[in-house]
């Protein structure tokens, strides 16, 4: 029985890293490349073993620095036979995932910092300014008011237990940064993630691709979504056989898989008999289309950061002018 050379534990890839590693084992694979020259493409040189031994995808899941679906996946290509287009279909998968996230964050930089720096400022105001607007106040015999003297409490703590403050702030980043590294938080929040719509969505559009992949290779349609079911977590228990006895595009529109659209597509590719390319063009417009609710996502998230921070300044600022306007008011 065949033993990686190297077990040591390592973290799983990005998805750009995922994205380059699948396009090397693909362009090997479909060149008829030793399963050792595809491992080592994909996992690094260093991960060598017996060419006897275990299968590629029961390797590479071996290594840890593949996802399971990457593994599942290479599963589906072994299992029949569909290895490189497999592959490829796993780059552009996370190719796309790696430029999404890519959108997102530079969608959220902007945002973020200009949160950060409004934190900045208010605590510069609470600290340093406050305390000077409530001196001039109290010489001139002006209420505070209740909102301001709370504020002004705030300030004399951070003021008077700045480092403690400090720490506490590290400590807290410390703690959640460990816990996004966690398995179990990360599991955690997978779950939480699927329950929404838009996890629903990733989910349908990796079933339908899984489902393509299935059909290409000569599966019938009961076993292609039987295991698109198992990899993409879609539960579609009982529907094999609906499946085979009805209309593919009415069993997943009934089931809230696919659109009217794509059921359409999908009945079109089934009468005309090339029902796997239908599937794969529906595939590829889910997942675009459930990228496009995130980015869009992401778009209503940037101002409403923005307008975060500004209503914490400016409301701060004009807590401290109060009092000041009062008094004019008053006097006009």
């Amino acid at each position: 029985m065949s033993e990686l050379a190297n077990t040591k534990s390592r973290r799983i890839l990005d998805d750009k890293s995922l994205a380059d590693a699948a396009l090397r084992m693909a362009l090997l694979s479909g060149a008829g490349a030793e399963s050792t020259d595809i491992v080592a493409a994909g996992a690094g040189p260093e991960w060598y073993f017996d060419r006897t031994g275990k299968d590629l995808d029961a390797i590479l899941a071996g290594t840890g620095l593949f996802p399971a679906y990457f593994t599942d996946m290479m599963s589906v290509g072994l299992s029949t036979g569909k290895l490189p287009e497999c592959l490829k279909s796993l780059h552009d998968y996370y190719l796309r995932s790696h430029q999404l996230k890519q959108s997102v964050r530079q969608a959220l930089y902007q945002p973020l910092s200009m949160l950060a720096i409004s934190l900045l400022v208010v605590l510069v105001i609470l600290v340093k300014i406050f305390p000077v607007f409530a001196t001039a106040y109290e010489s001139a015999g002006m209420p505070v008011g209740p909102a301001m003297a709370a504020l002004l409490c705030v300030g004399a703590f951070i003021s008077a237990h700045v480092w403690t403050c400090i720490a506490g702030v590290l400590v807290l980043s410390v703690i959640i940064f460990m816990s996004c590294r966690m398995k179990a938080v990360r599991d955690f929040v997978i779950c939480l993630a699927a329950r929404t719509k838009l996890g629903k969505a990733v989910r349908n559009a990796k079933l339908m691709q899984v489902f393509s992949m299935g059909l290409d290779s000569g599966m019938d349609m009961g076993e292609a979504m039987a295991m698109a079911s198992d990899i993409s977590g879609v539960d579609m228990q009982g529907s094999y056989d609906e499946i085979c006895k009805s209309r593919l595009g009415f069993v997943l529109y009934d089931r809230g898989i696919v659109t009217e659209s794509d059921r359409r597509i999908l009945d079109s590719g089934e009468k005309a008999g090339n029902l796997p390319d239908a599937a794969a063009y529906v595939a590829a417009s889910m997942m675009d289309s459930a990228n496009a609710r995130i980015q869009a996502i992401a778009a209503r998230i940037e101002p409403v950061i923005t307008l975060i921070g500004a209503v914490m300044a400016g409301g701060i600022i004009l807590l401290s002018m109060l009092p000041l306007l009062e008094a004019m008011l008053s006097i006009g």
